[in-house]
Order: structure tokens, then C-alpha cells, then sequence
């Protein structure tokens, strides 16, 4: 058998028999997986367009904030971003 399968018949047990377990249970789930992006990149893909831009001006306000050098490299890993995305998009709707 699968061991994620094991894992997961698992966290279905304790979510069972354990009622504070259960309220946890995304949580649980969420610290045996890593993300295979930045949060900026996850951000974009999940955020609407209007809400994207509100929530990156807040992070470059902050960023801005902490010296020259990380405010280029944030707009640098922005202008990465929005272009990924788009191609992204582009290629989506073609398809």
C-alpha cells in the first residue's frame, strides 16, 4: 500500500476519534506538504487582477521600505511574475 494513502487513513482516524484533531485537520495536512512556489506566485494565481495589484502595492510599499536594493529586486521578481503569468494565460486560452 501506498504510503501516502497509509498517511492519509491515518489522518482520517485521528480525525474521528480526536475532535480537536479534526478542527486542525487542514492544517495537519498543510505542514506535511511544501509548495513548489514563492508566495508573490501563489498570490497571483489566486488573487482576481484588482486584488492582485492592491496586494502587491502593499508588498512593495513594505519591501520599499527595507532599502533600495530589495525594492529593485522585488520590482525585478514582479515584472517575472506577471510575465510567467501571462504566457501562462496566453497559452491556456489557445489550448
Amino acid at each position: 500500500m501506498c504510503v501516502w494513502v497509509l498517511h492519509f487513513a491515518a489522518l482520517i482516524f485521528e480525525s474521528l476519534t480526536c475532535l480537536p484533531f479534526a478542527l486542525n485537520l487542514t492544517r495537519h495536512i498543510s505542514l506535511t506538504t511544501q509548495p513548489d512556489a514563492d508566495f508573490l506566485s501563489i498570490a497571483r494565481c489566486l488573487l482576481p487582477g484588482q486584488a492582485w495589484r492592491m496586494a502587491l502595492n502593499k508588498v512593495i510599499v513594505r519591501v520599499a521600505a527595507l532599502g533600495p536594493e530589495l525594492g529593485e529586486l522585488c520590482e525585478r521578481k514582479t515584472k517575472e511574475i506577471n510575465s510567467a503569468y501571462d504566457q501562462a494565460m496566453a497559452e491556456r486560452s489557445t489550448t
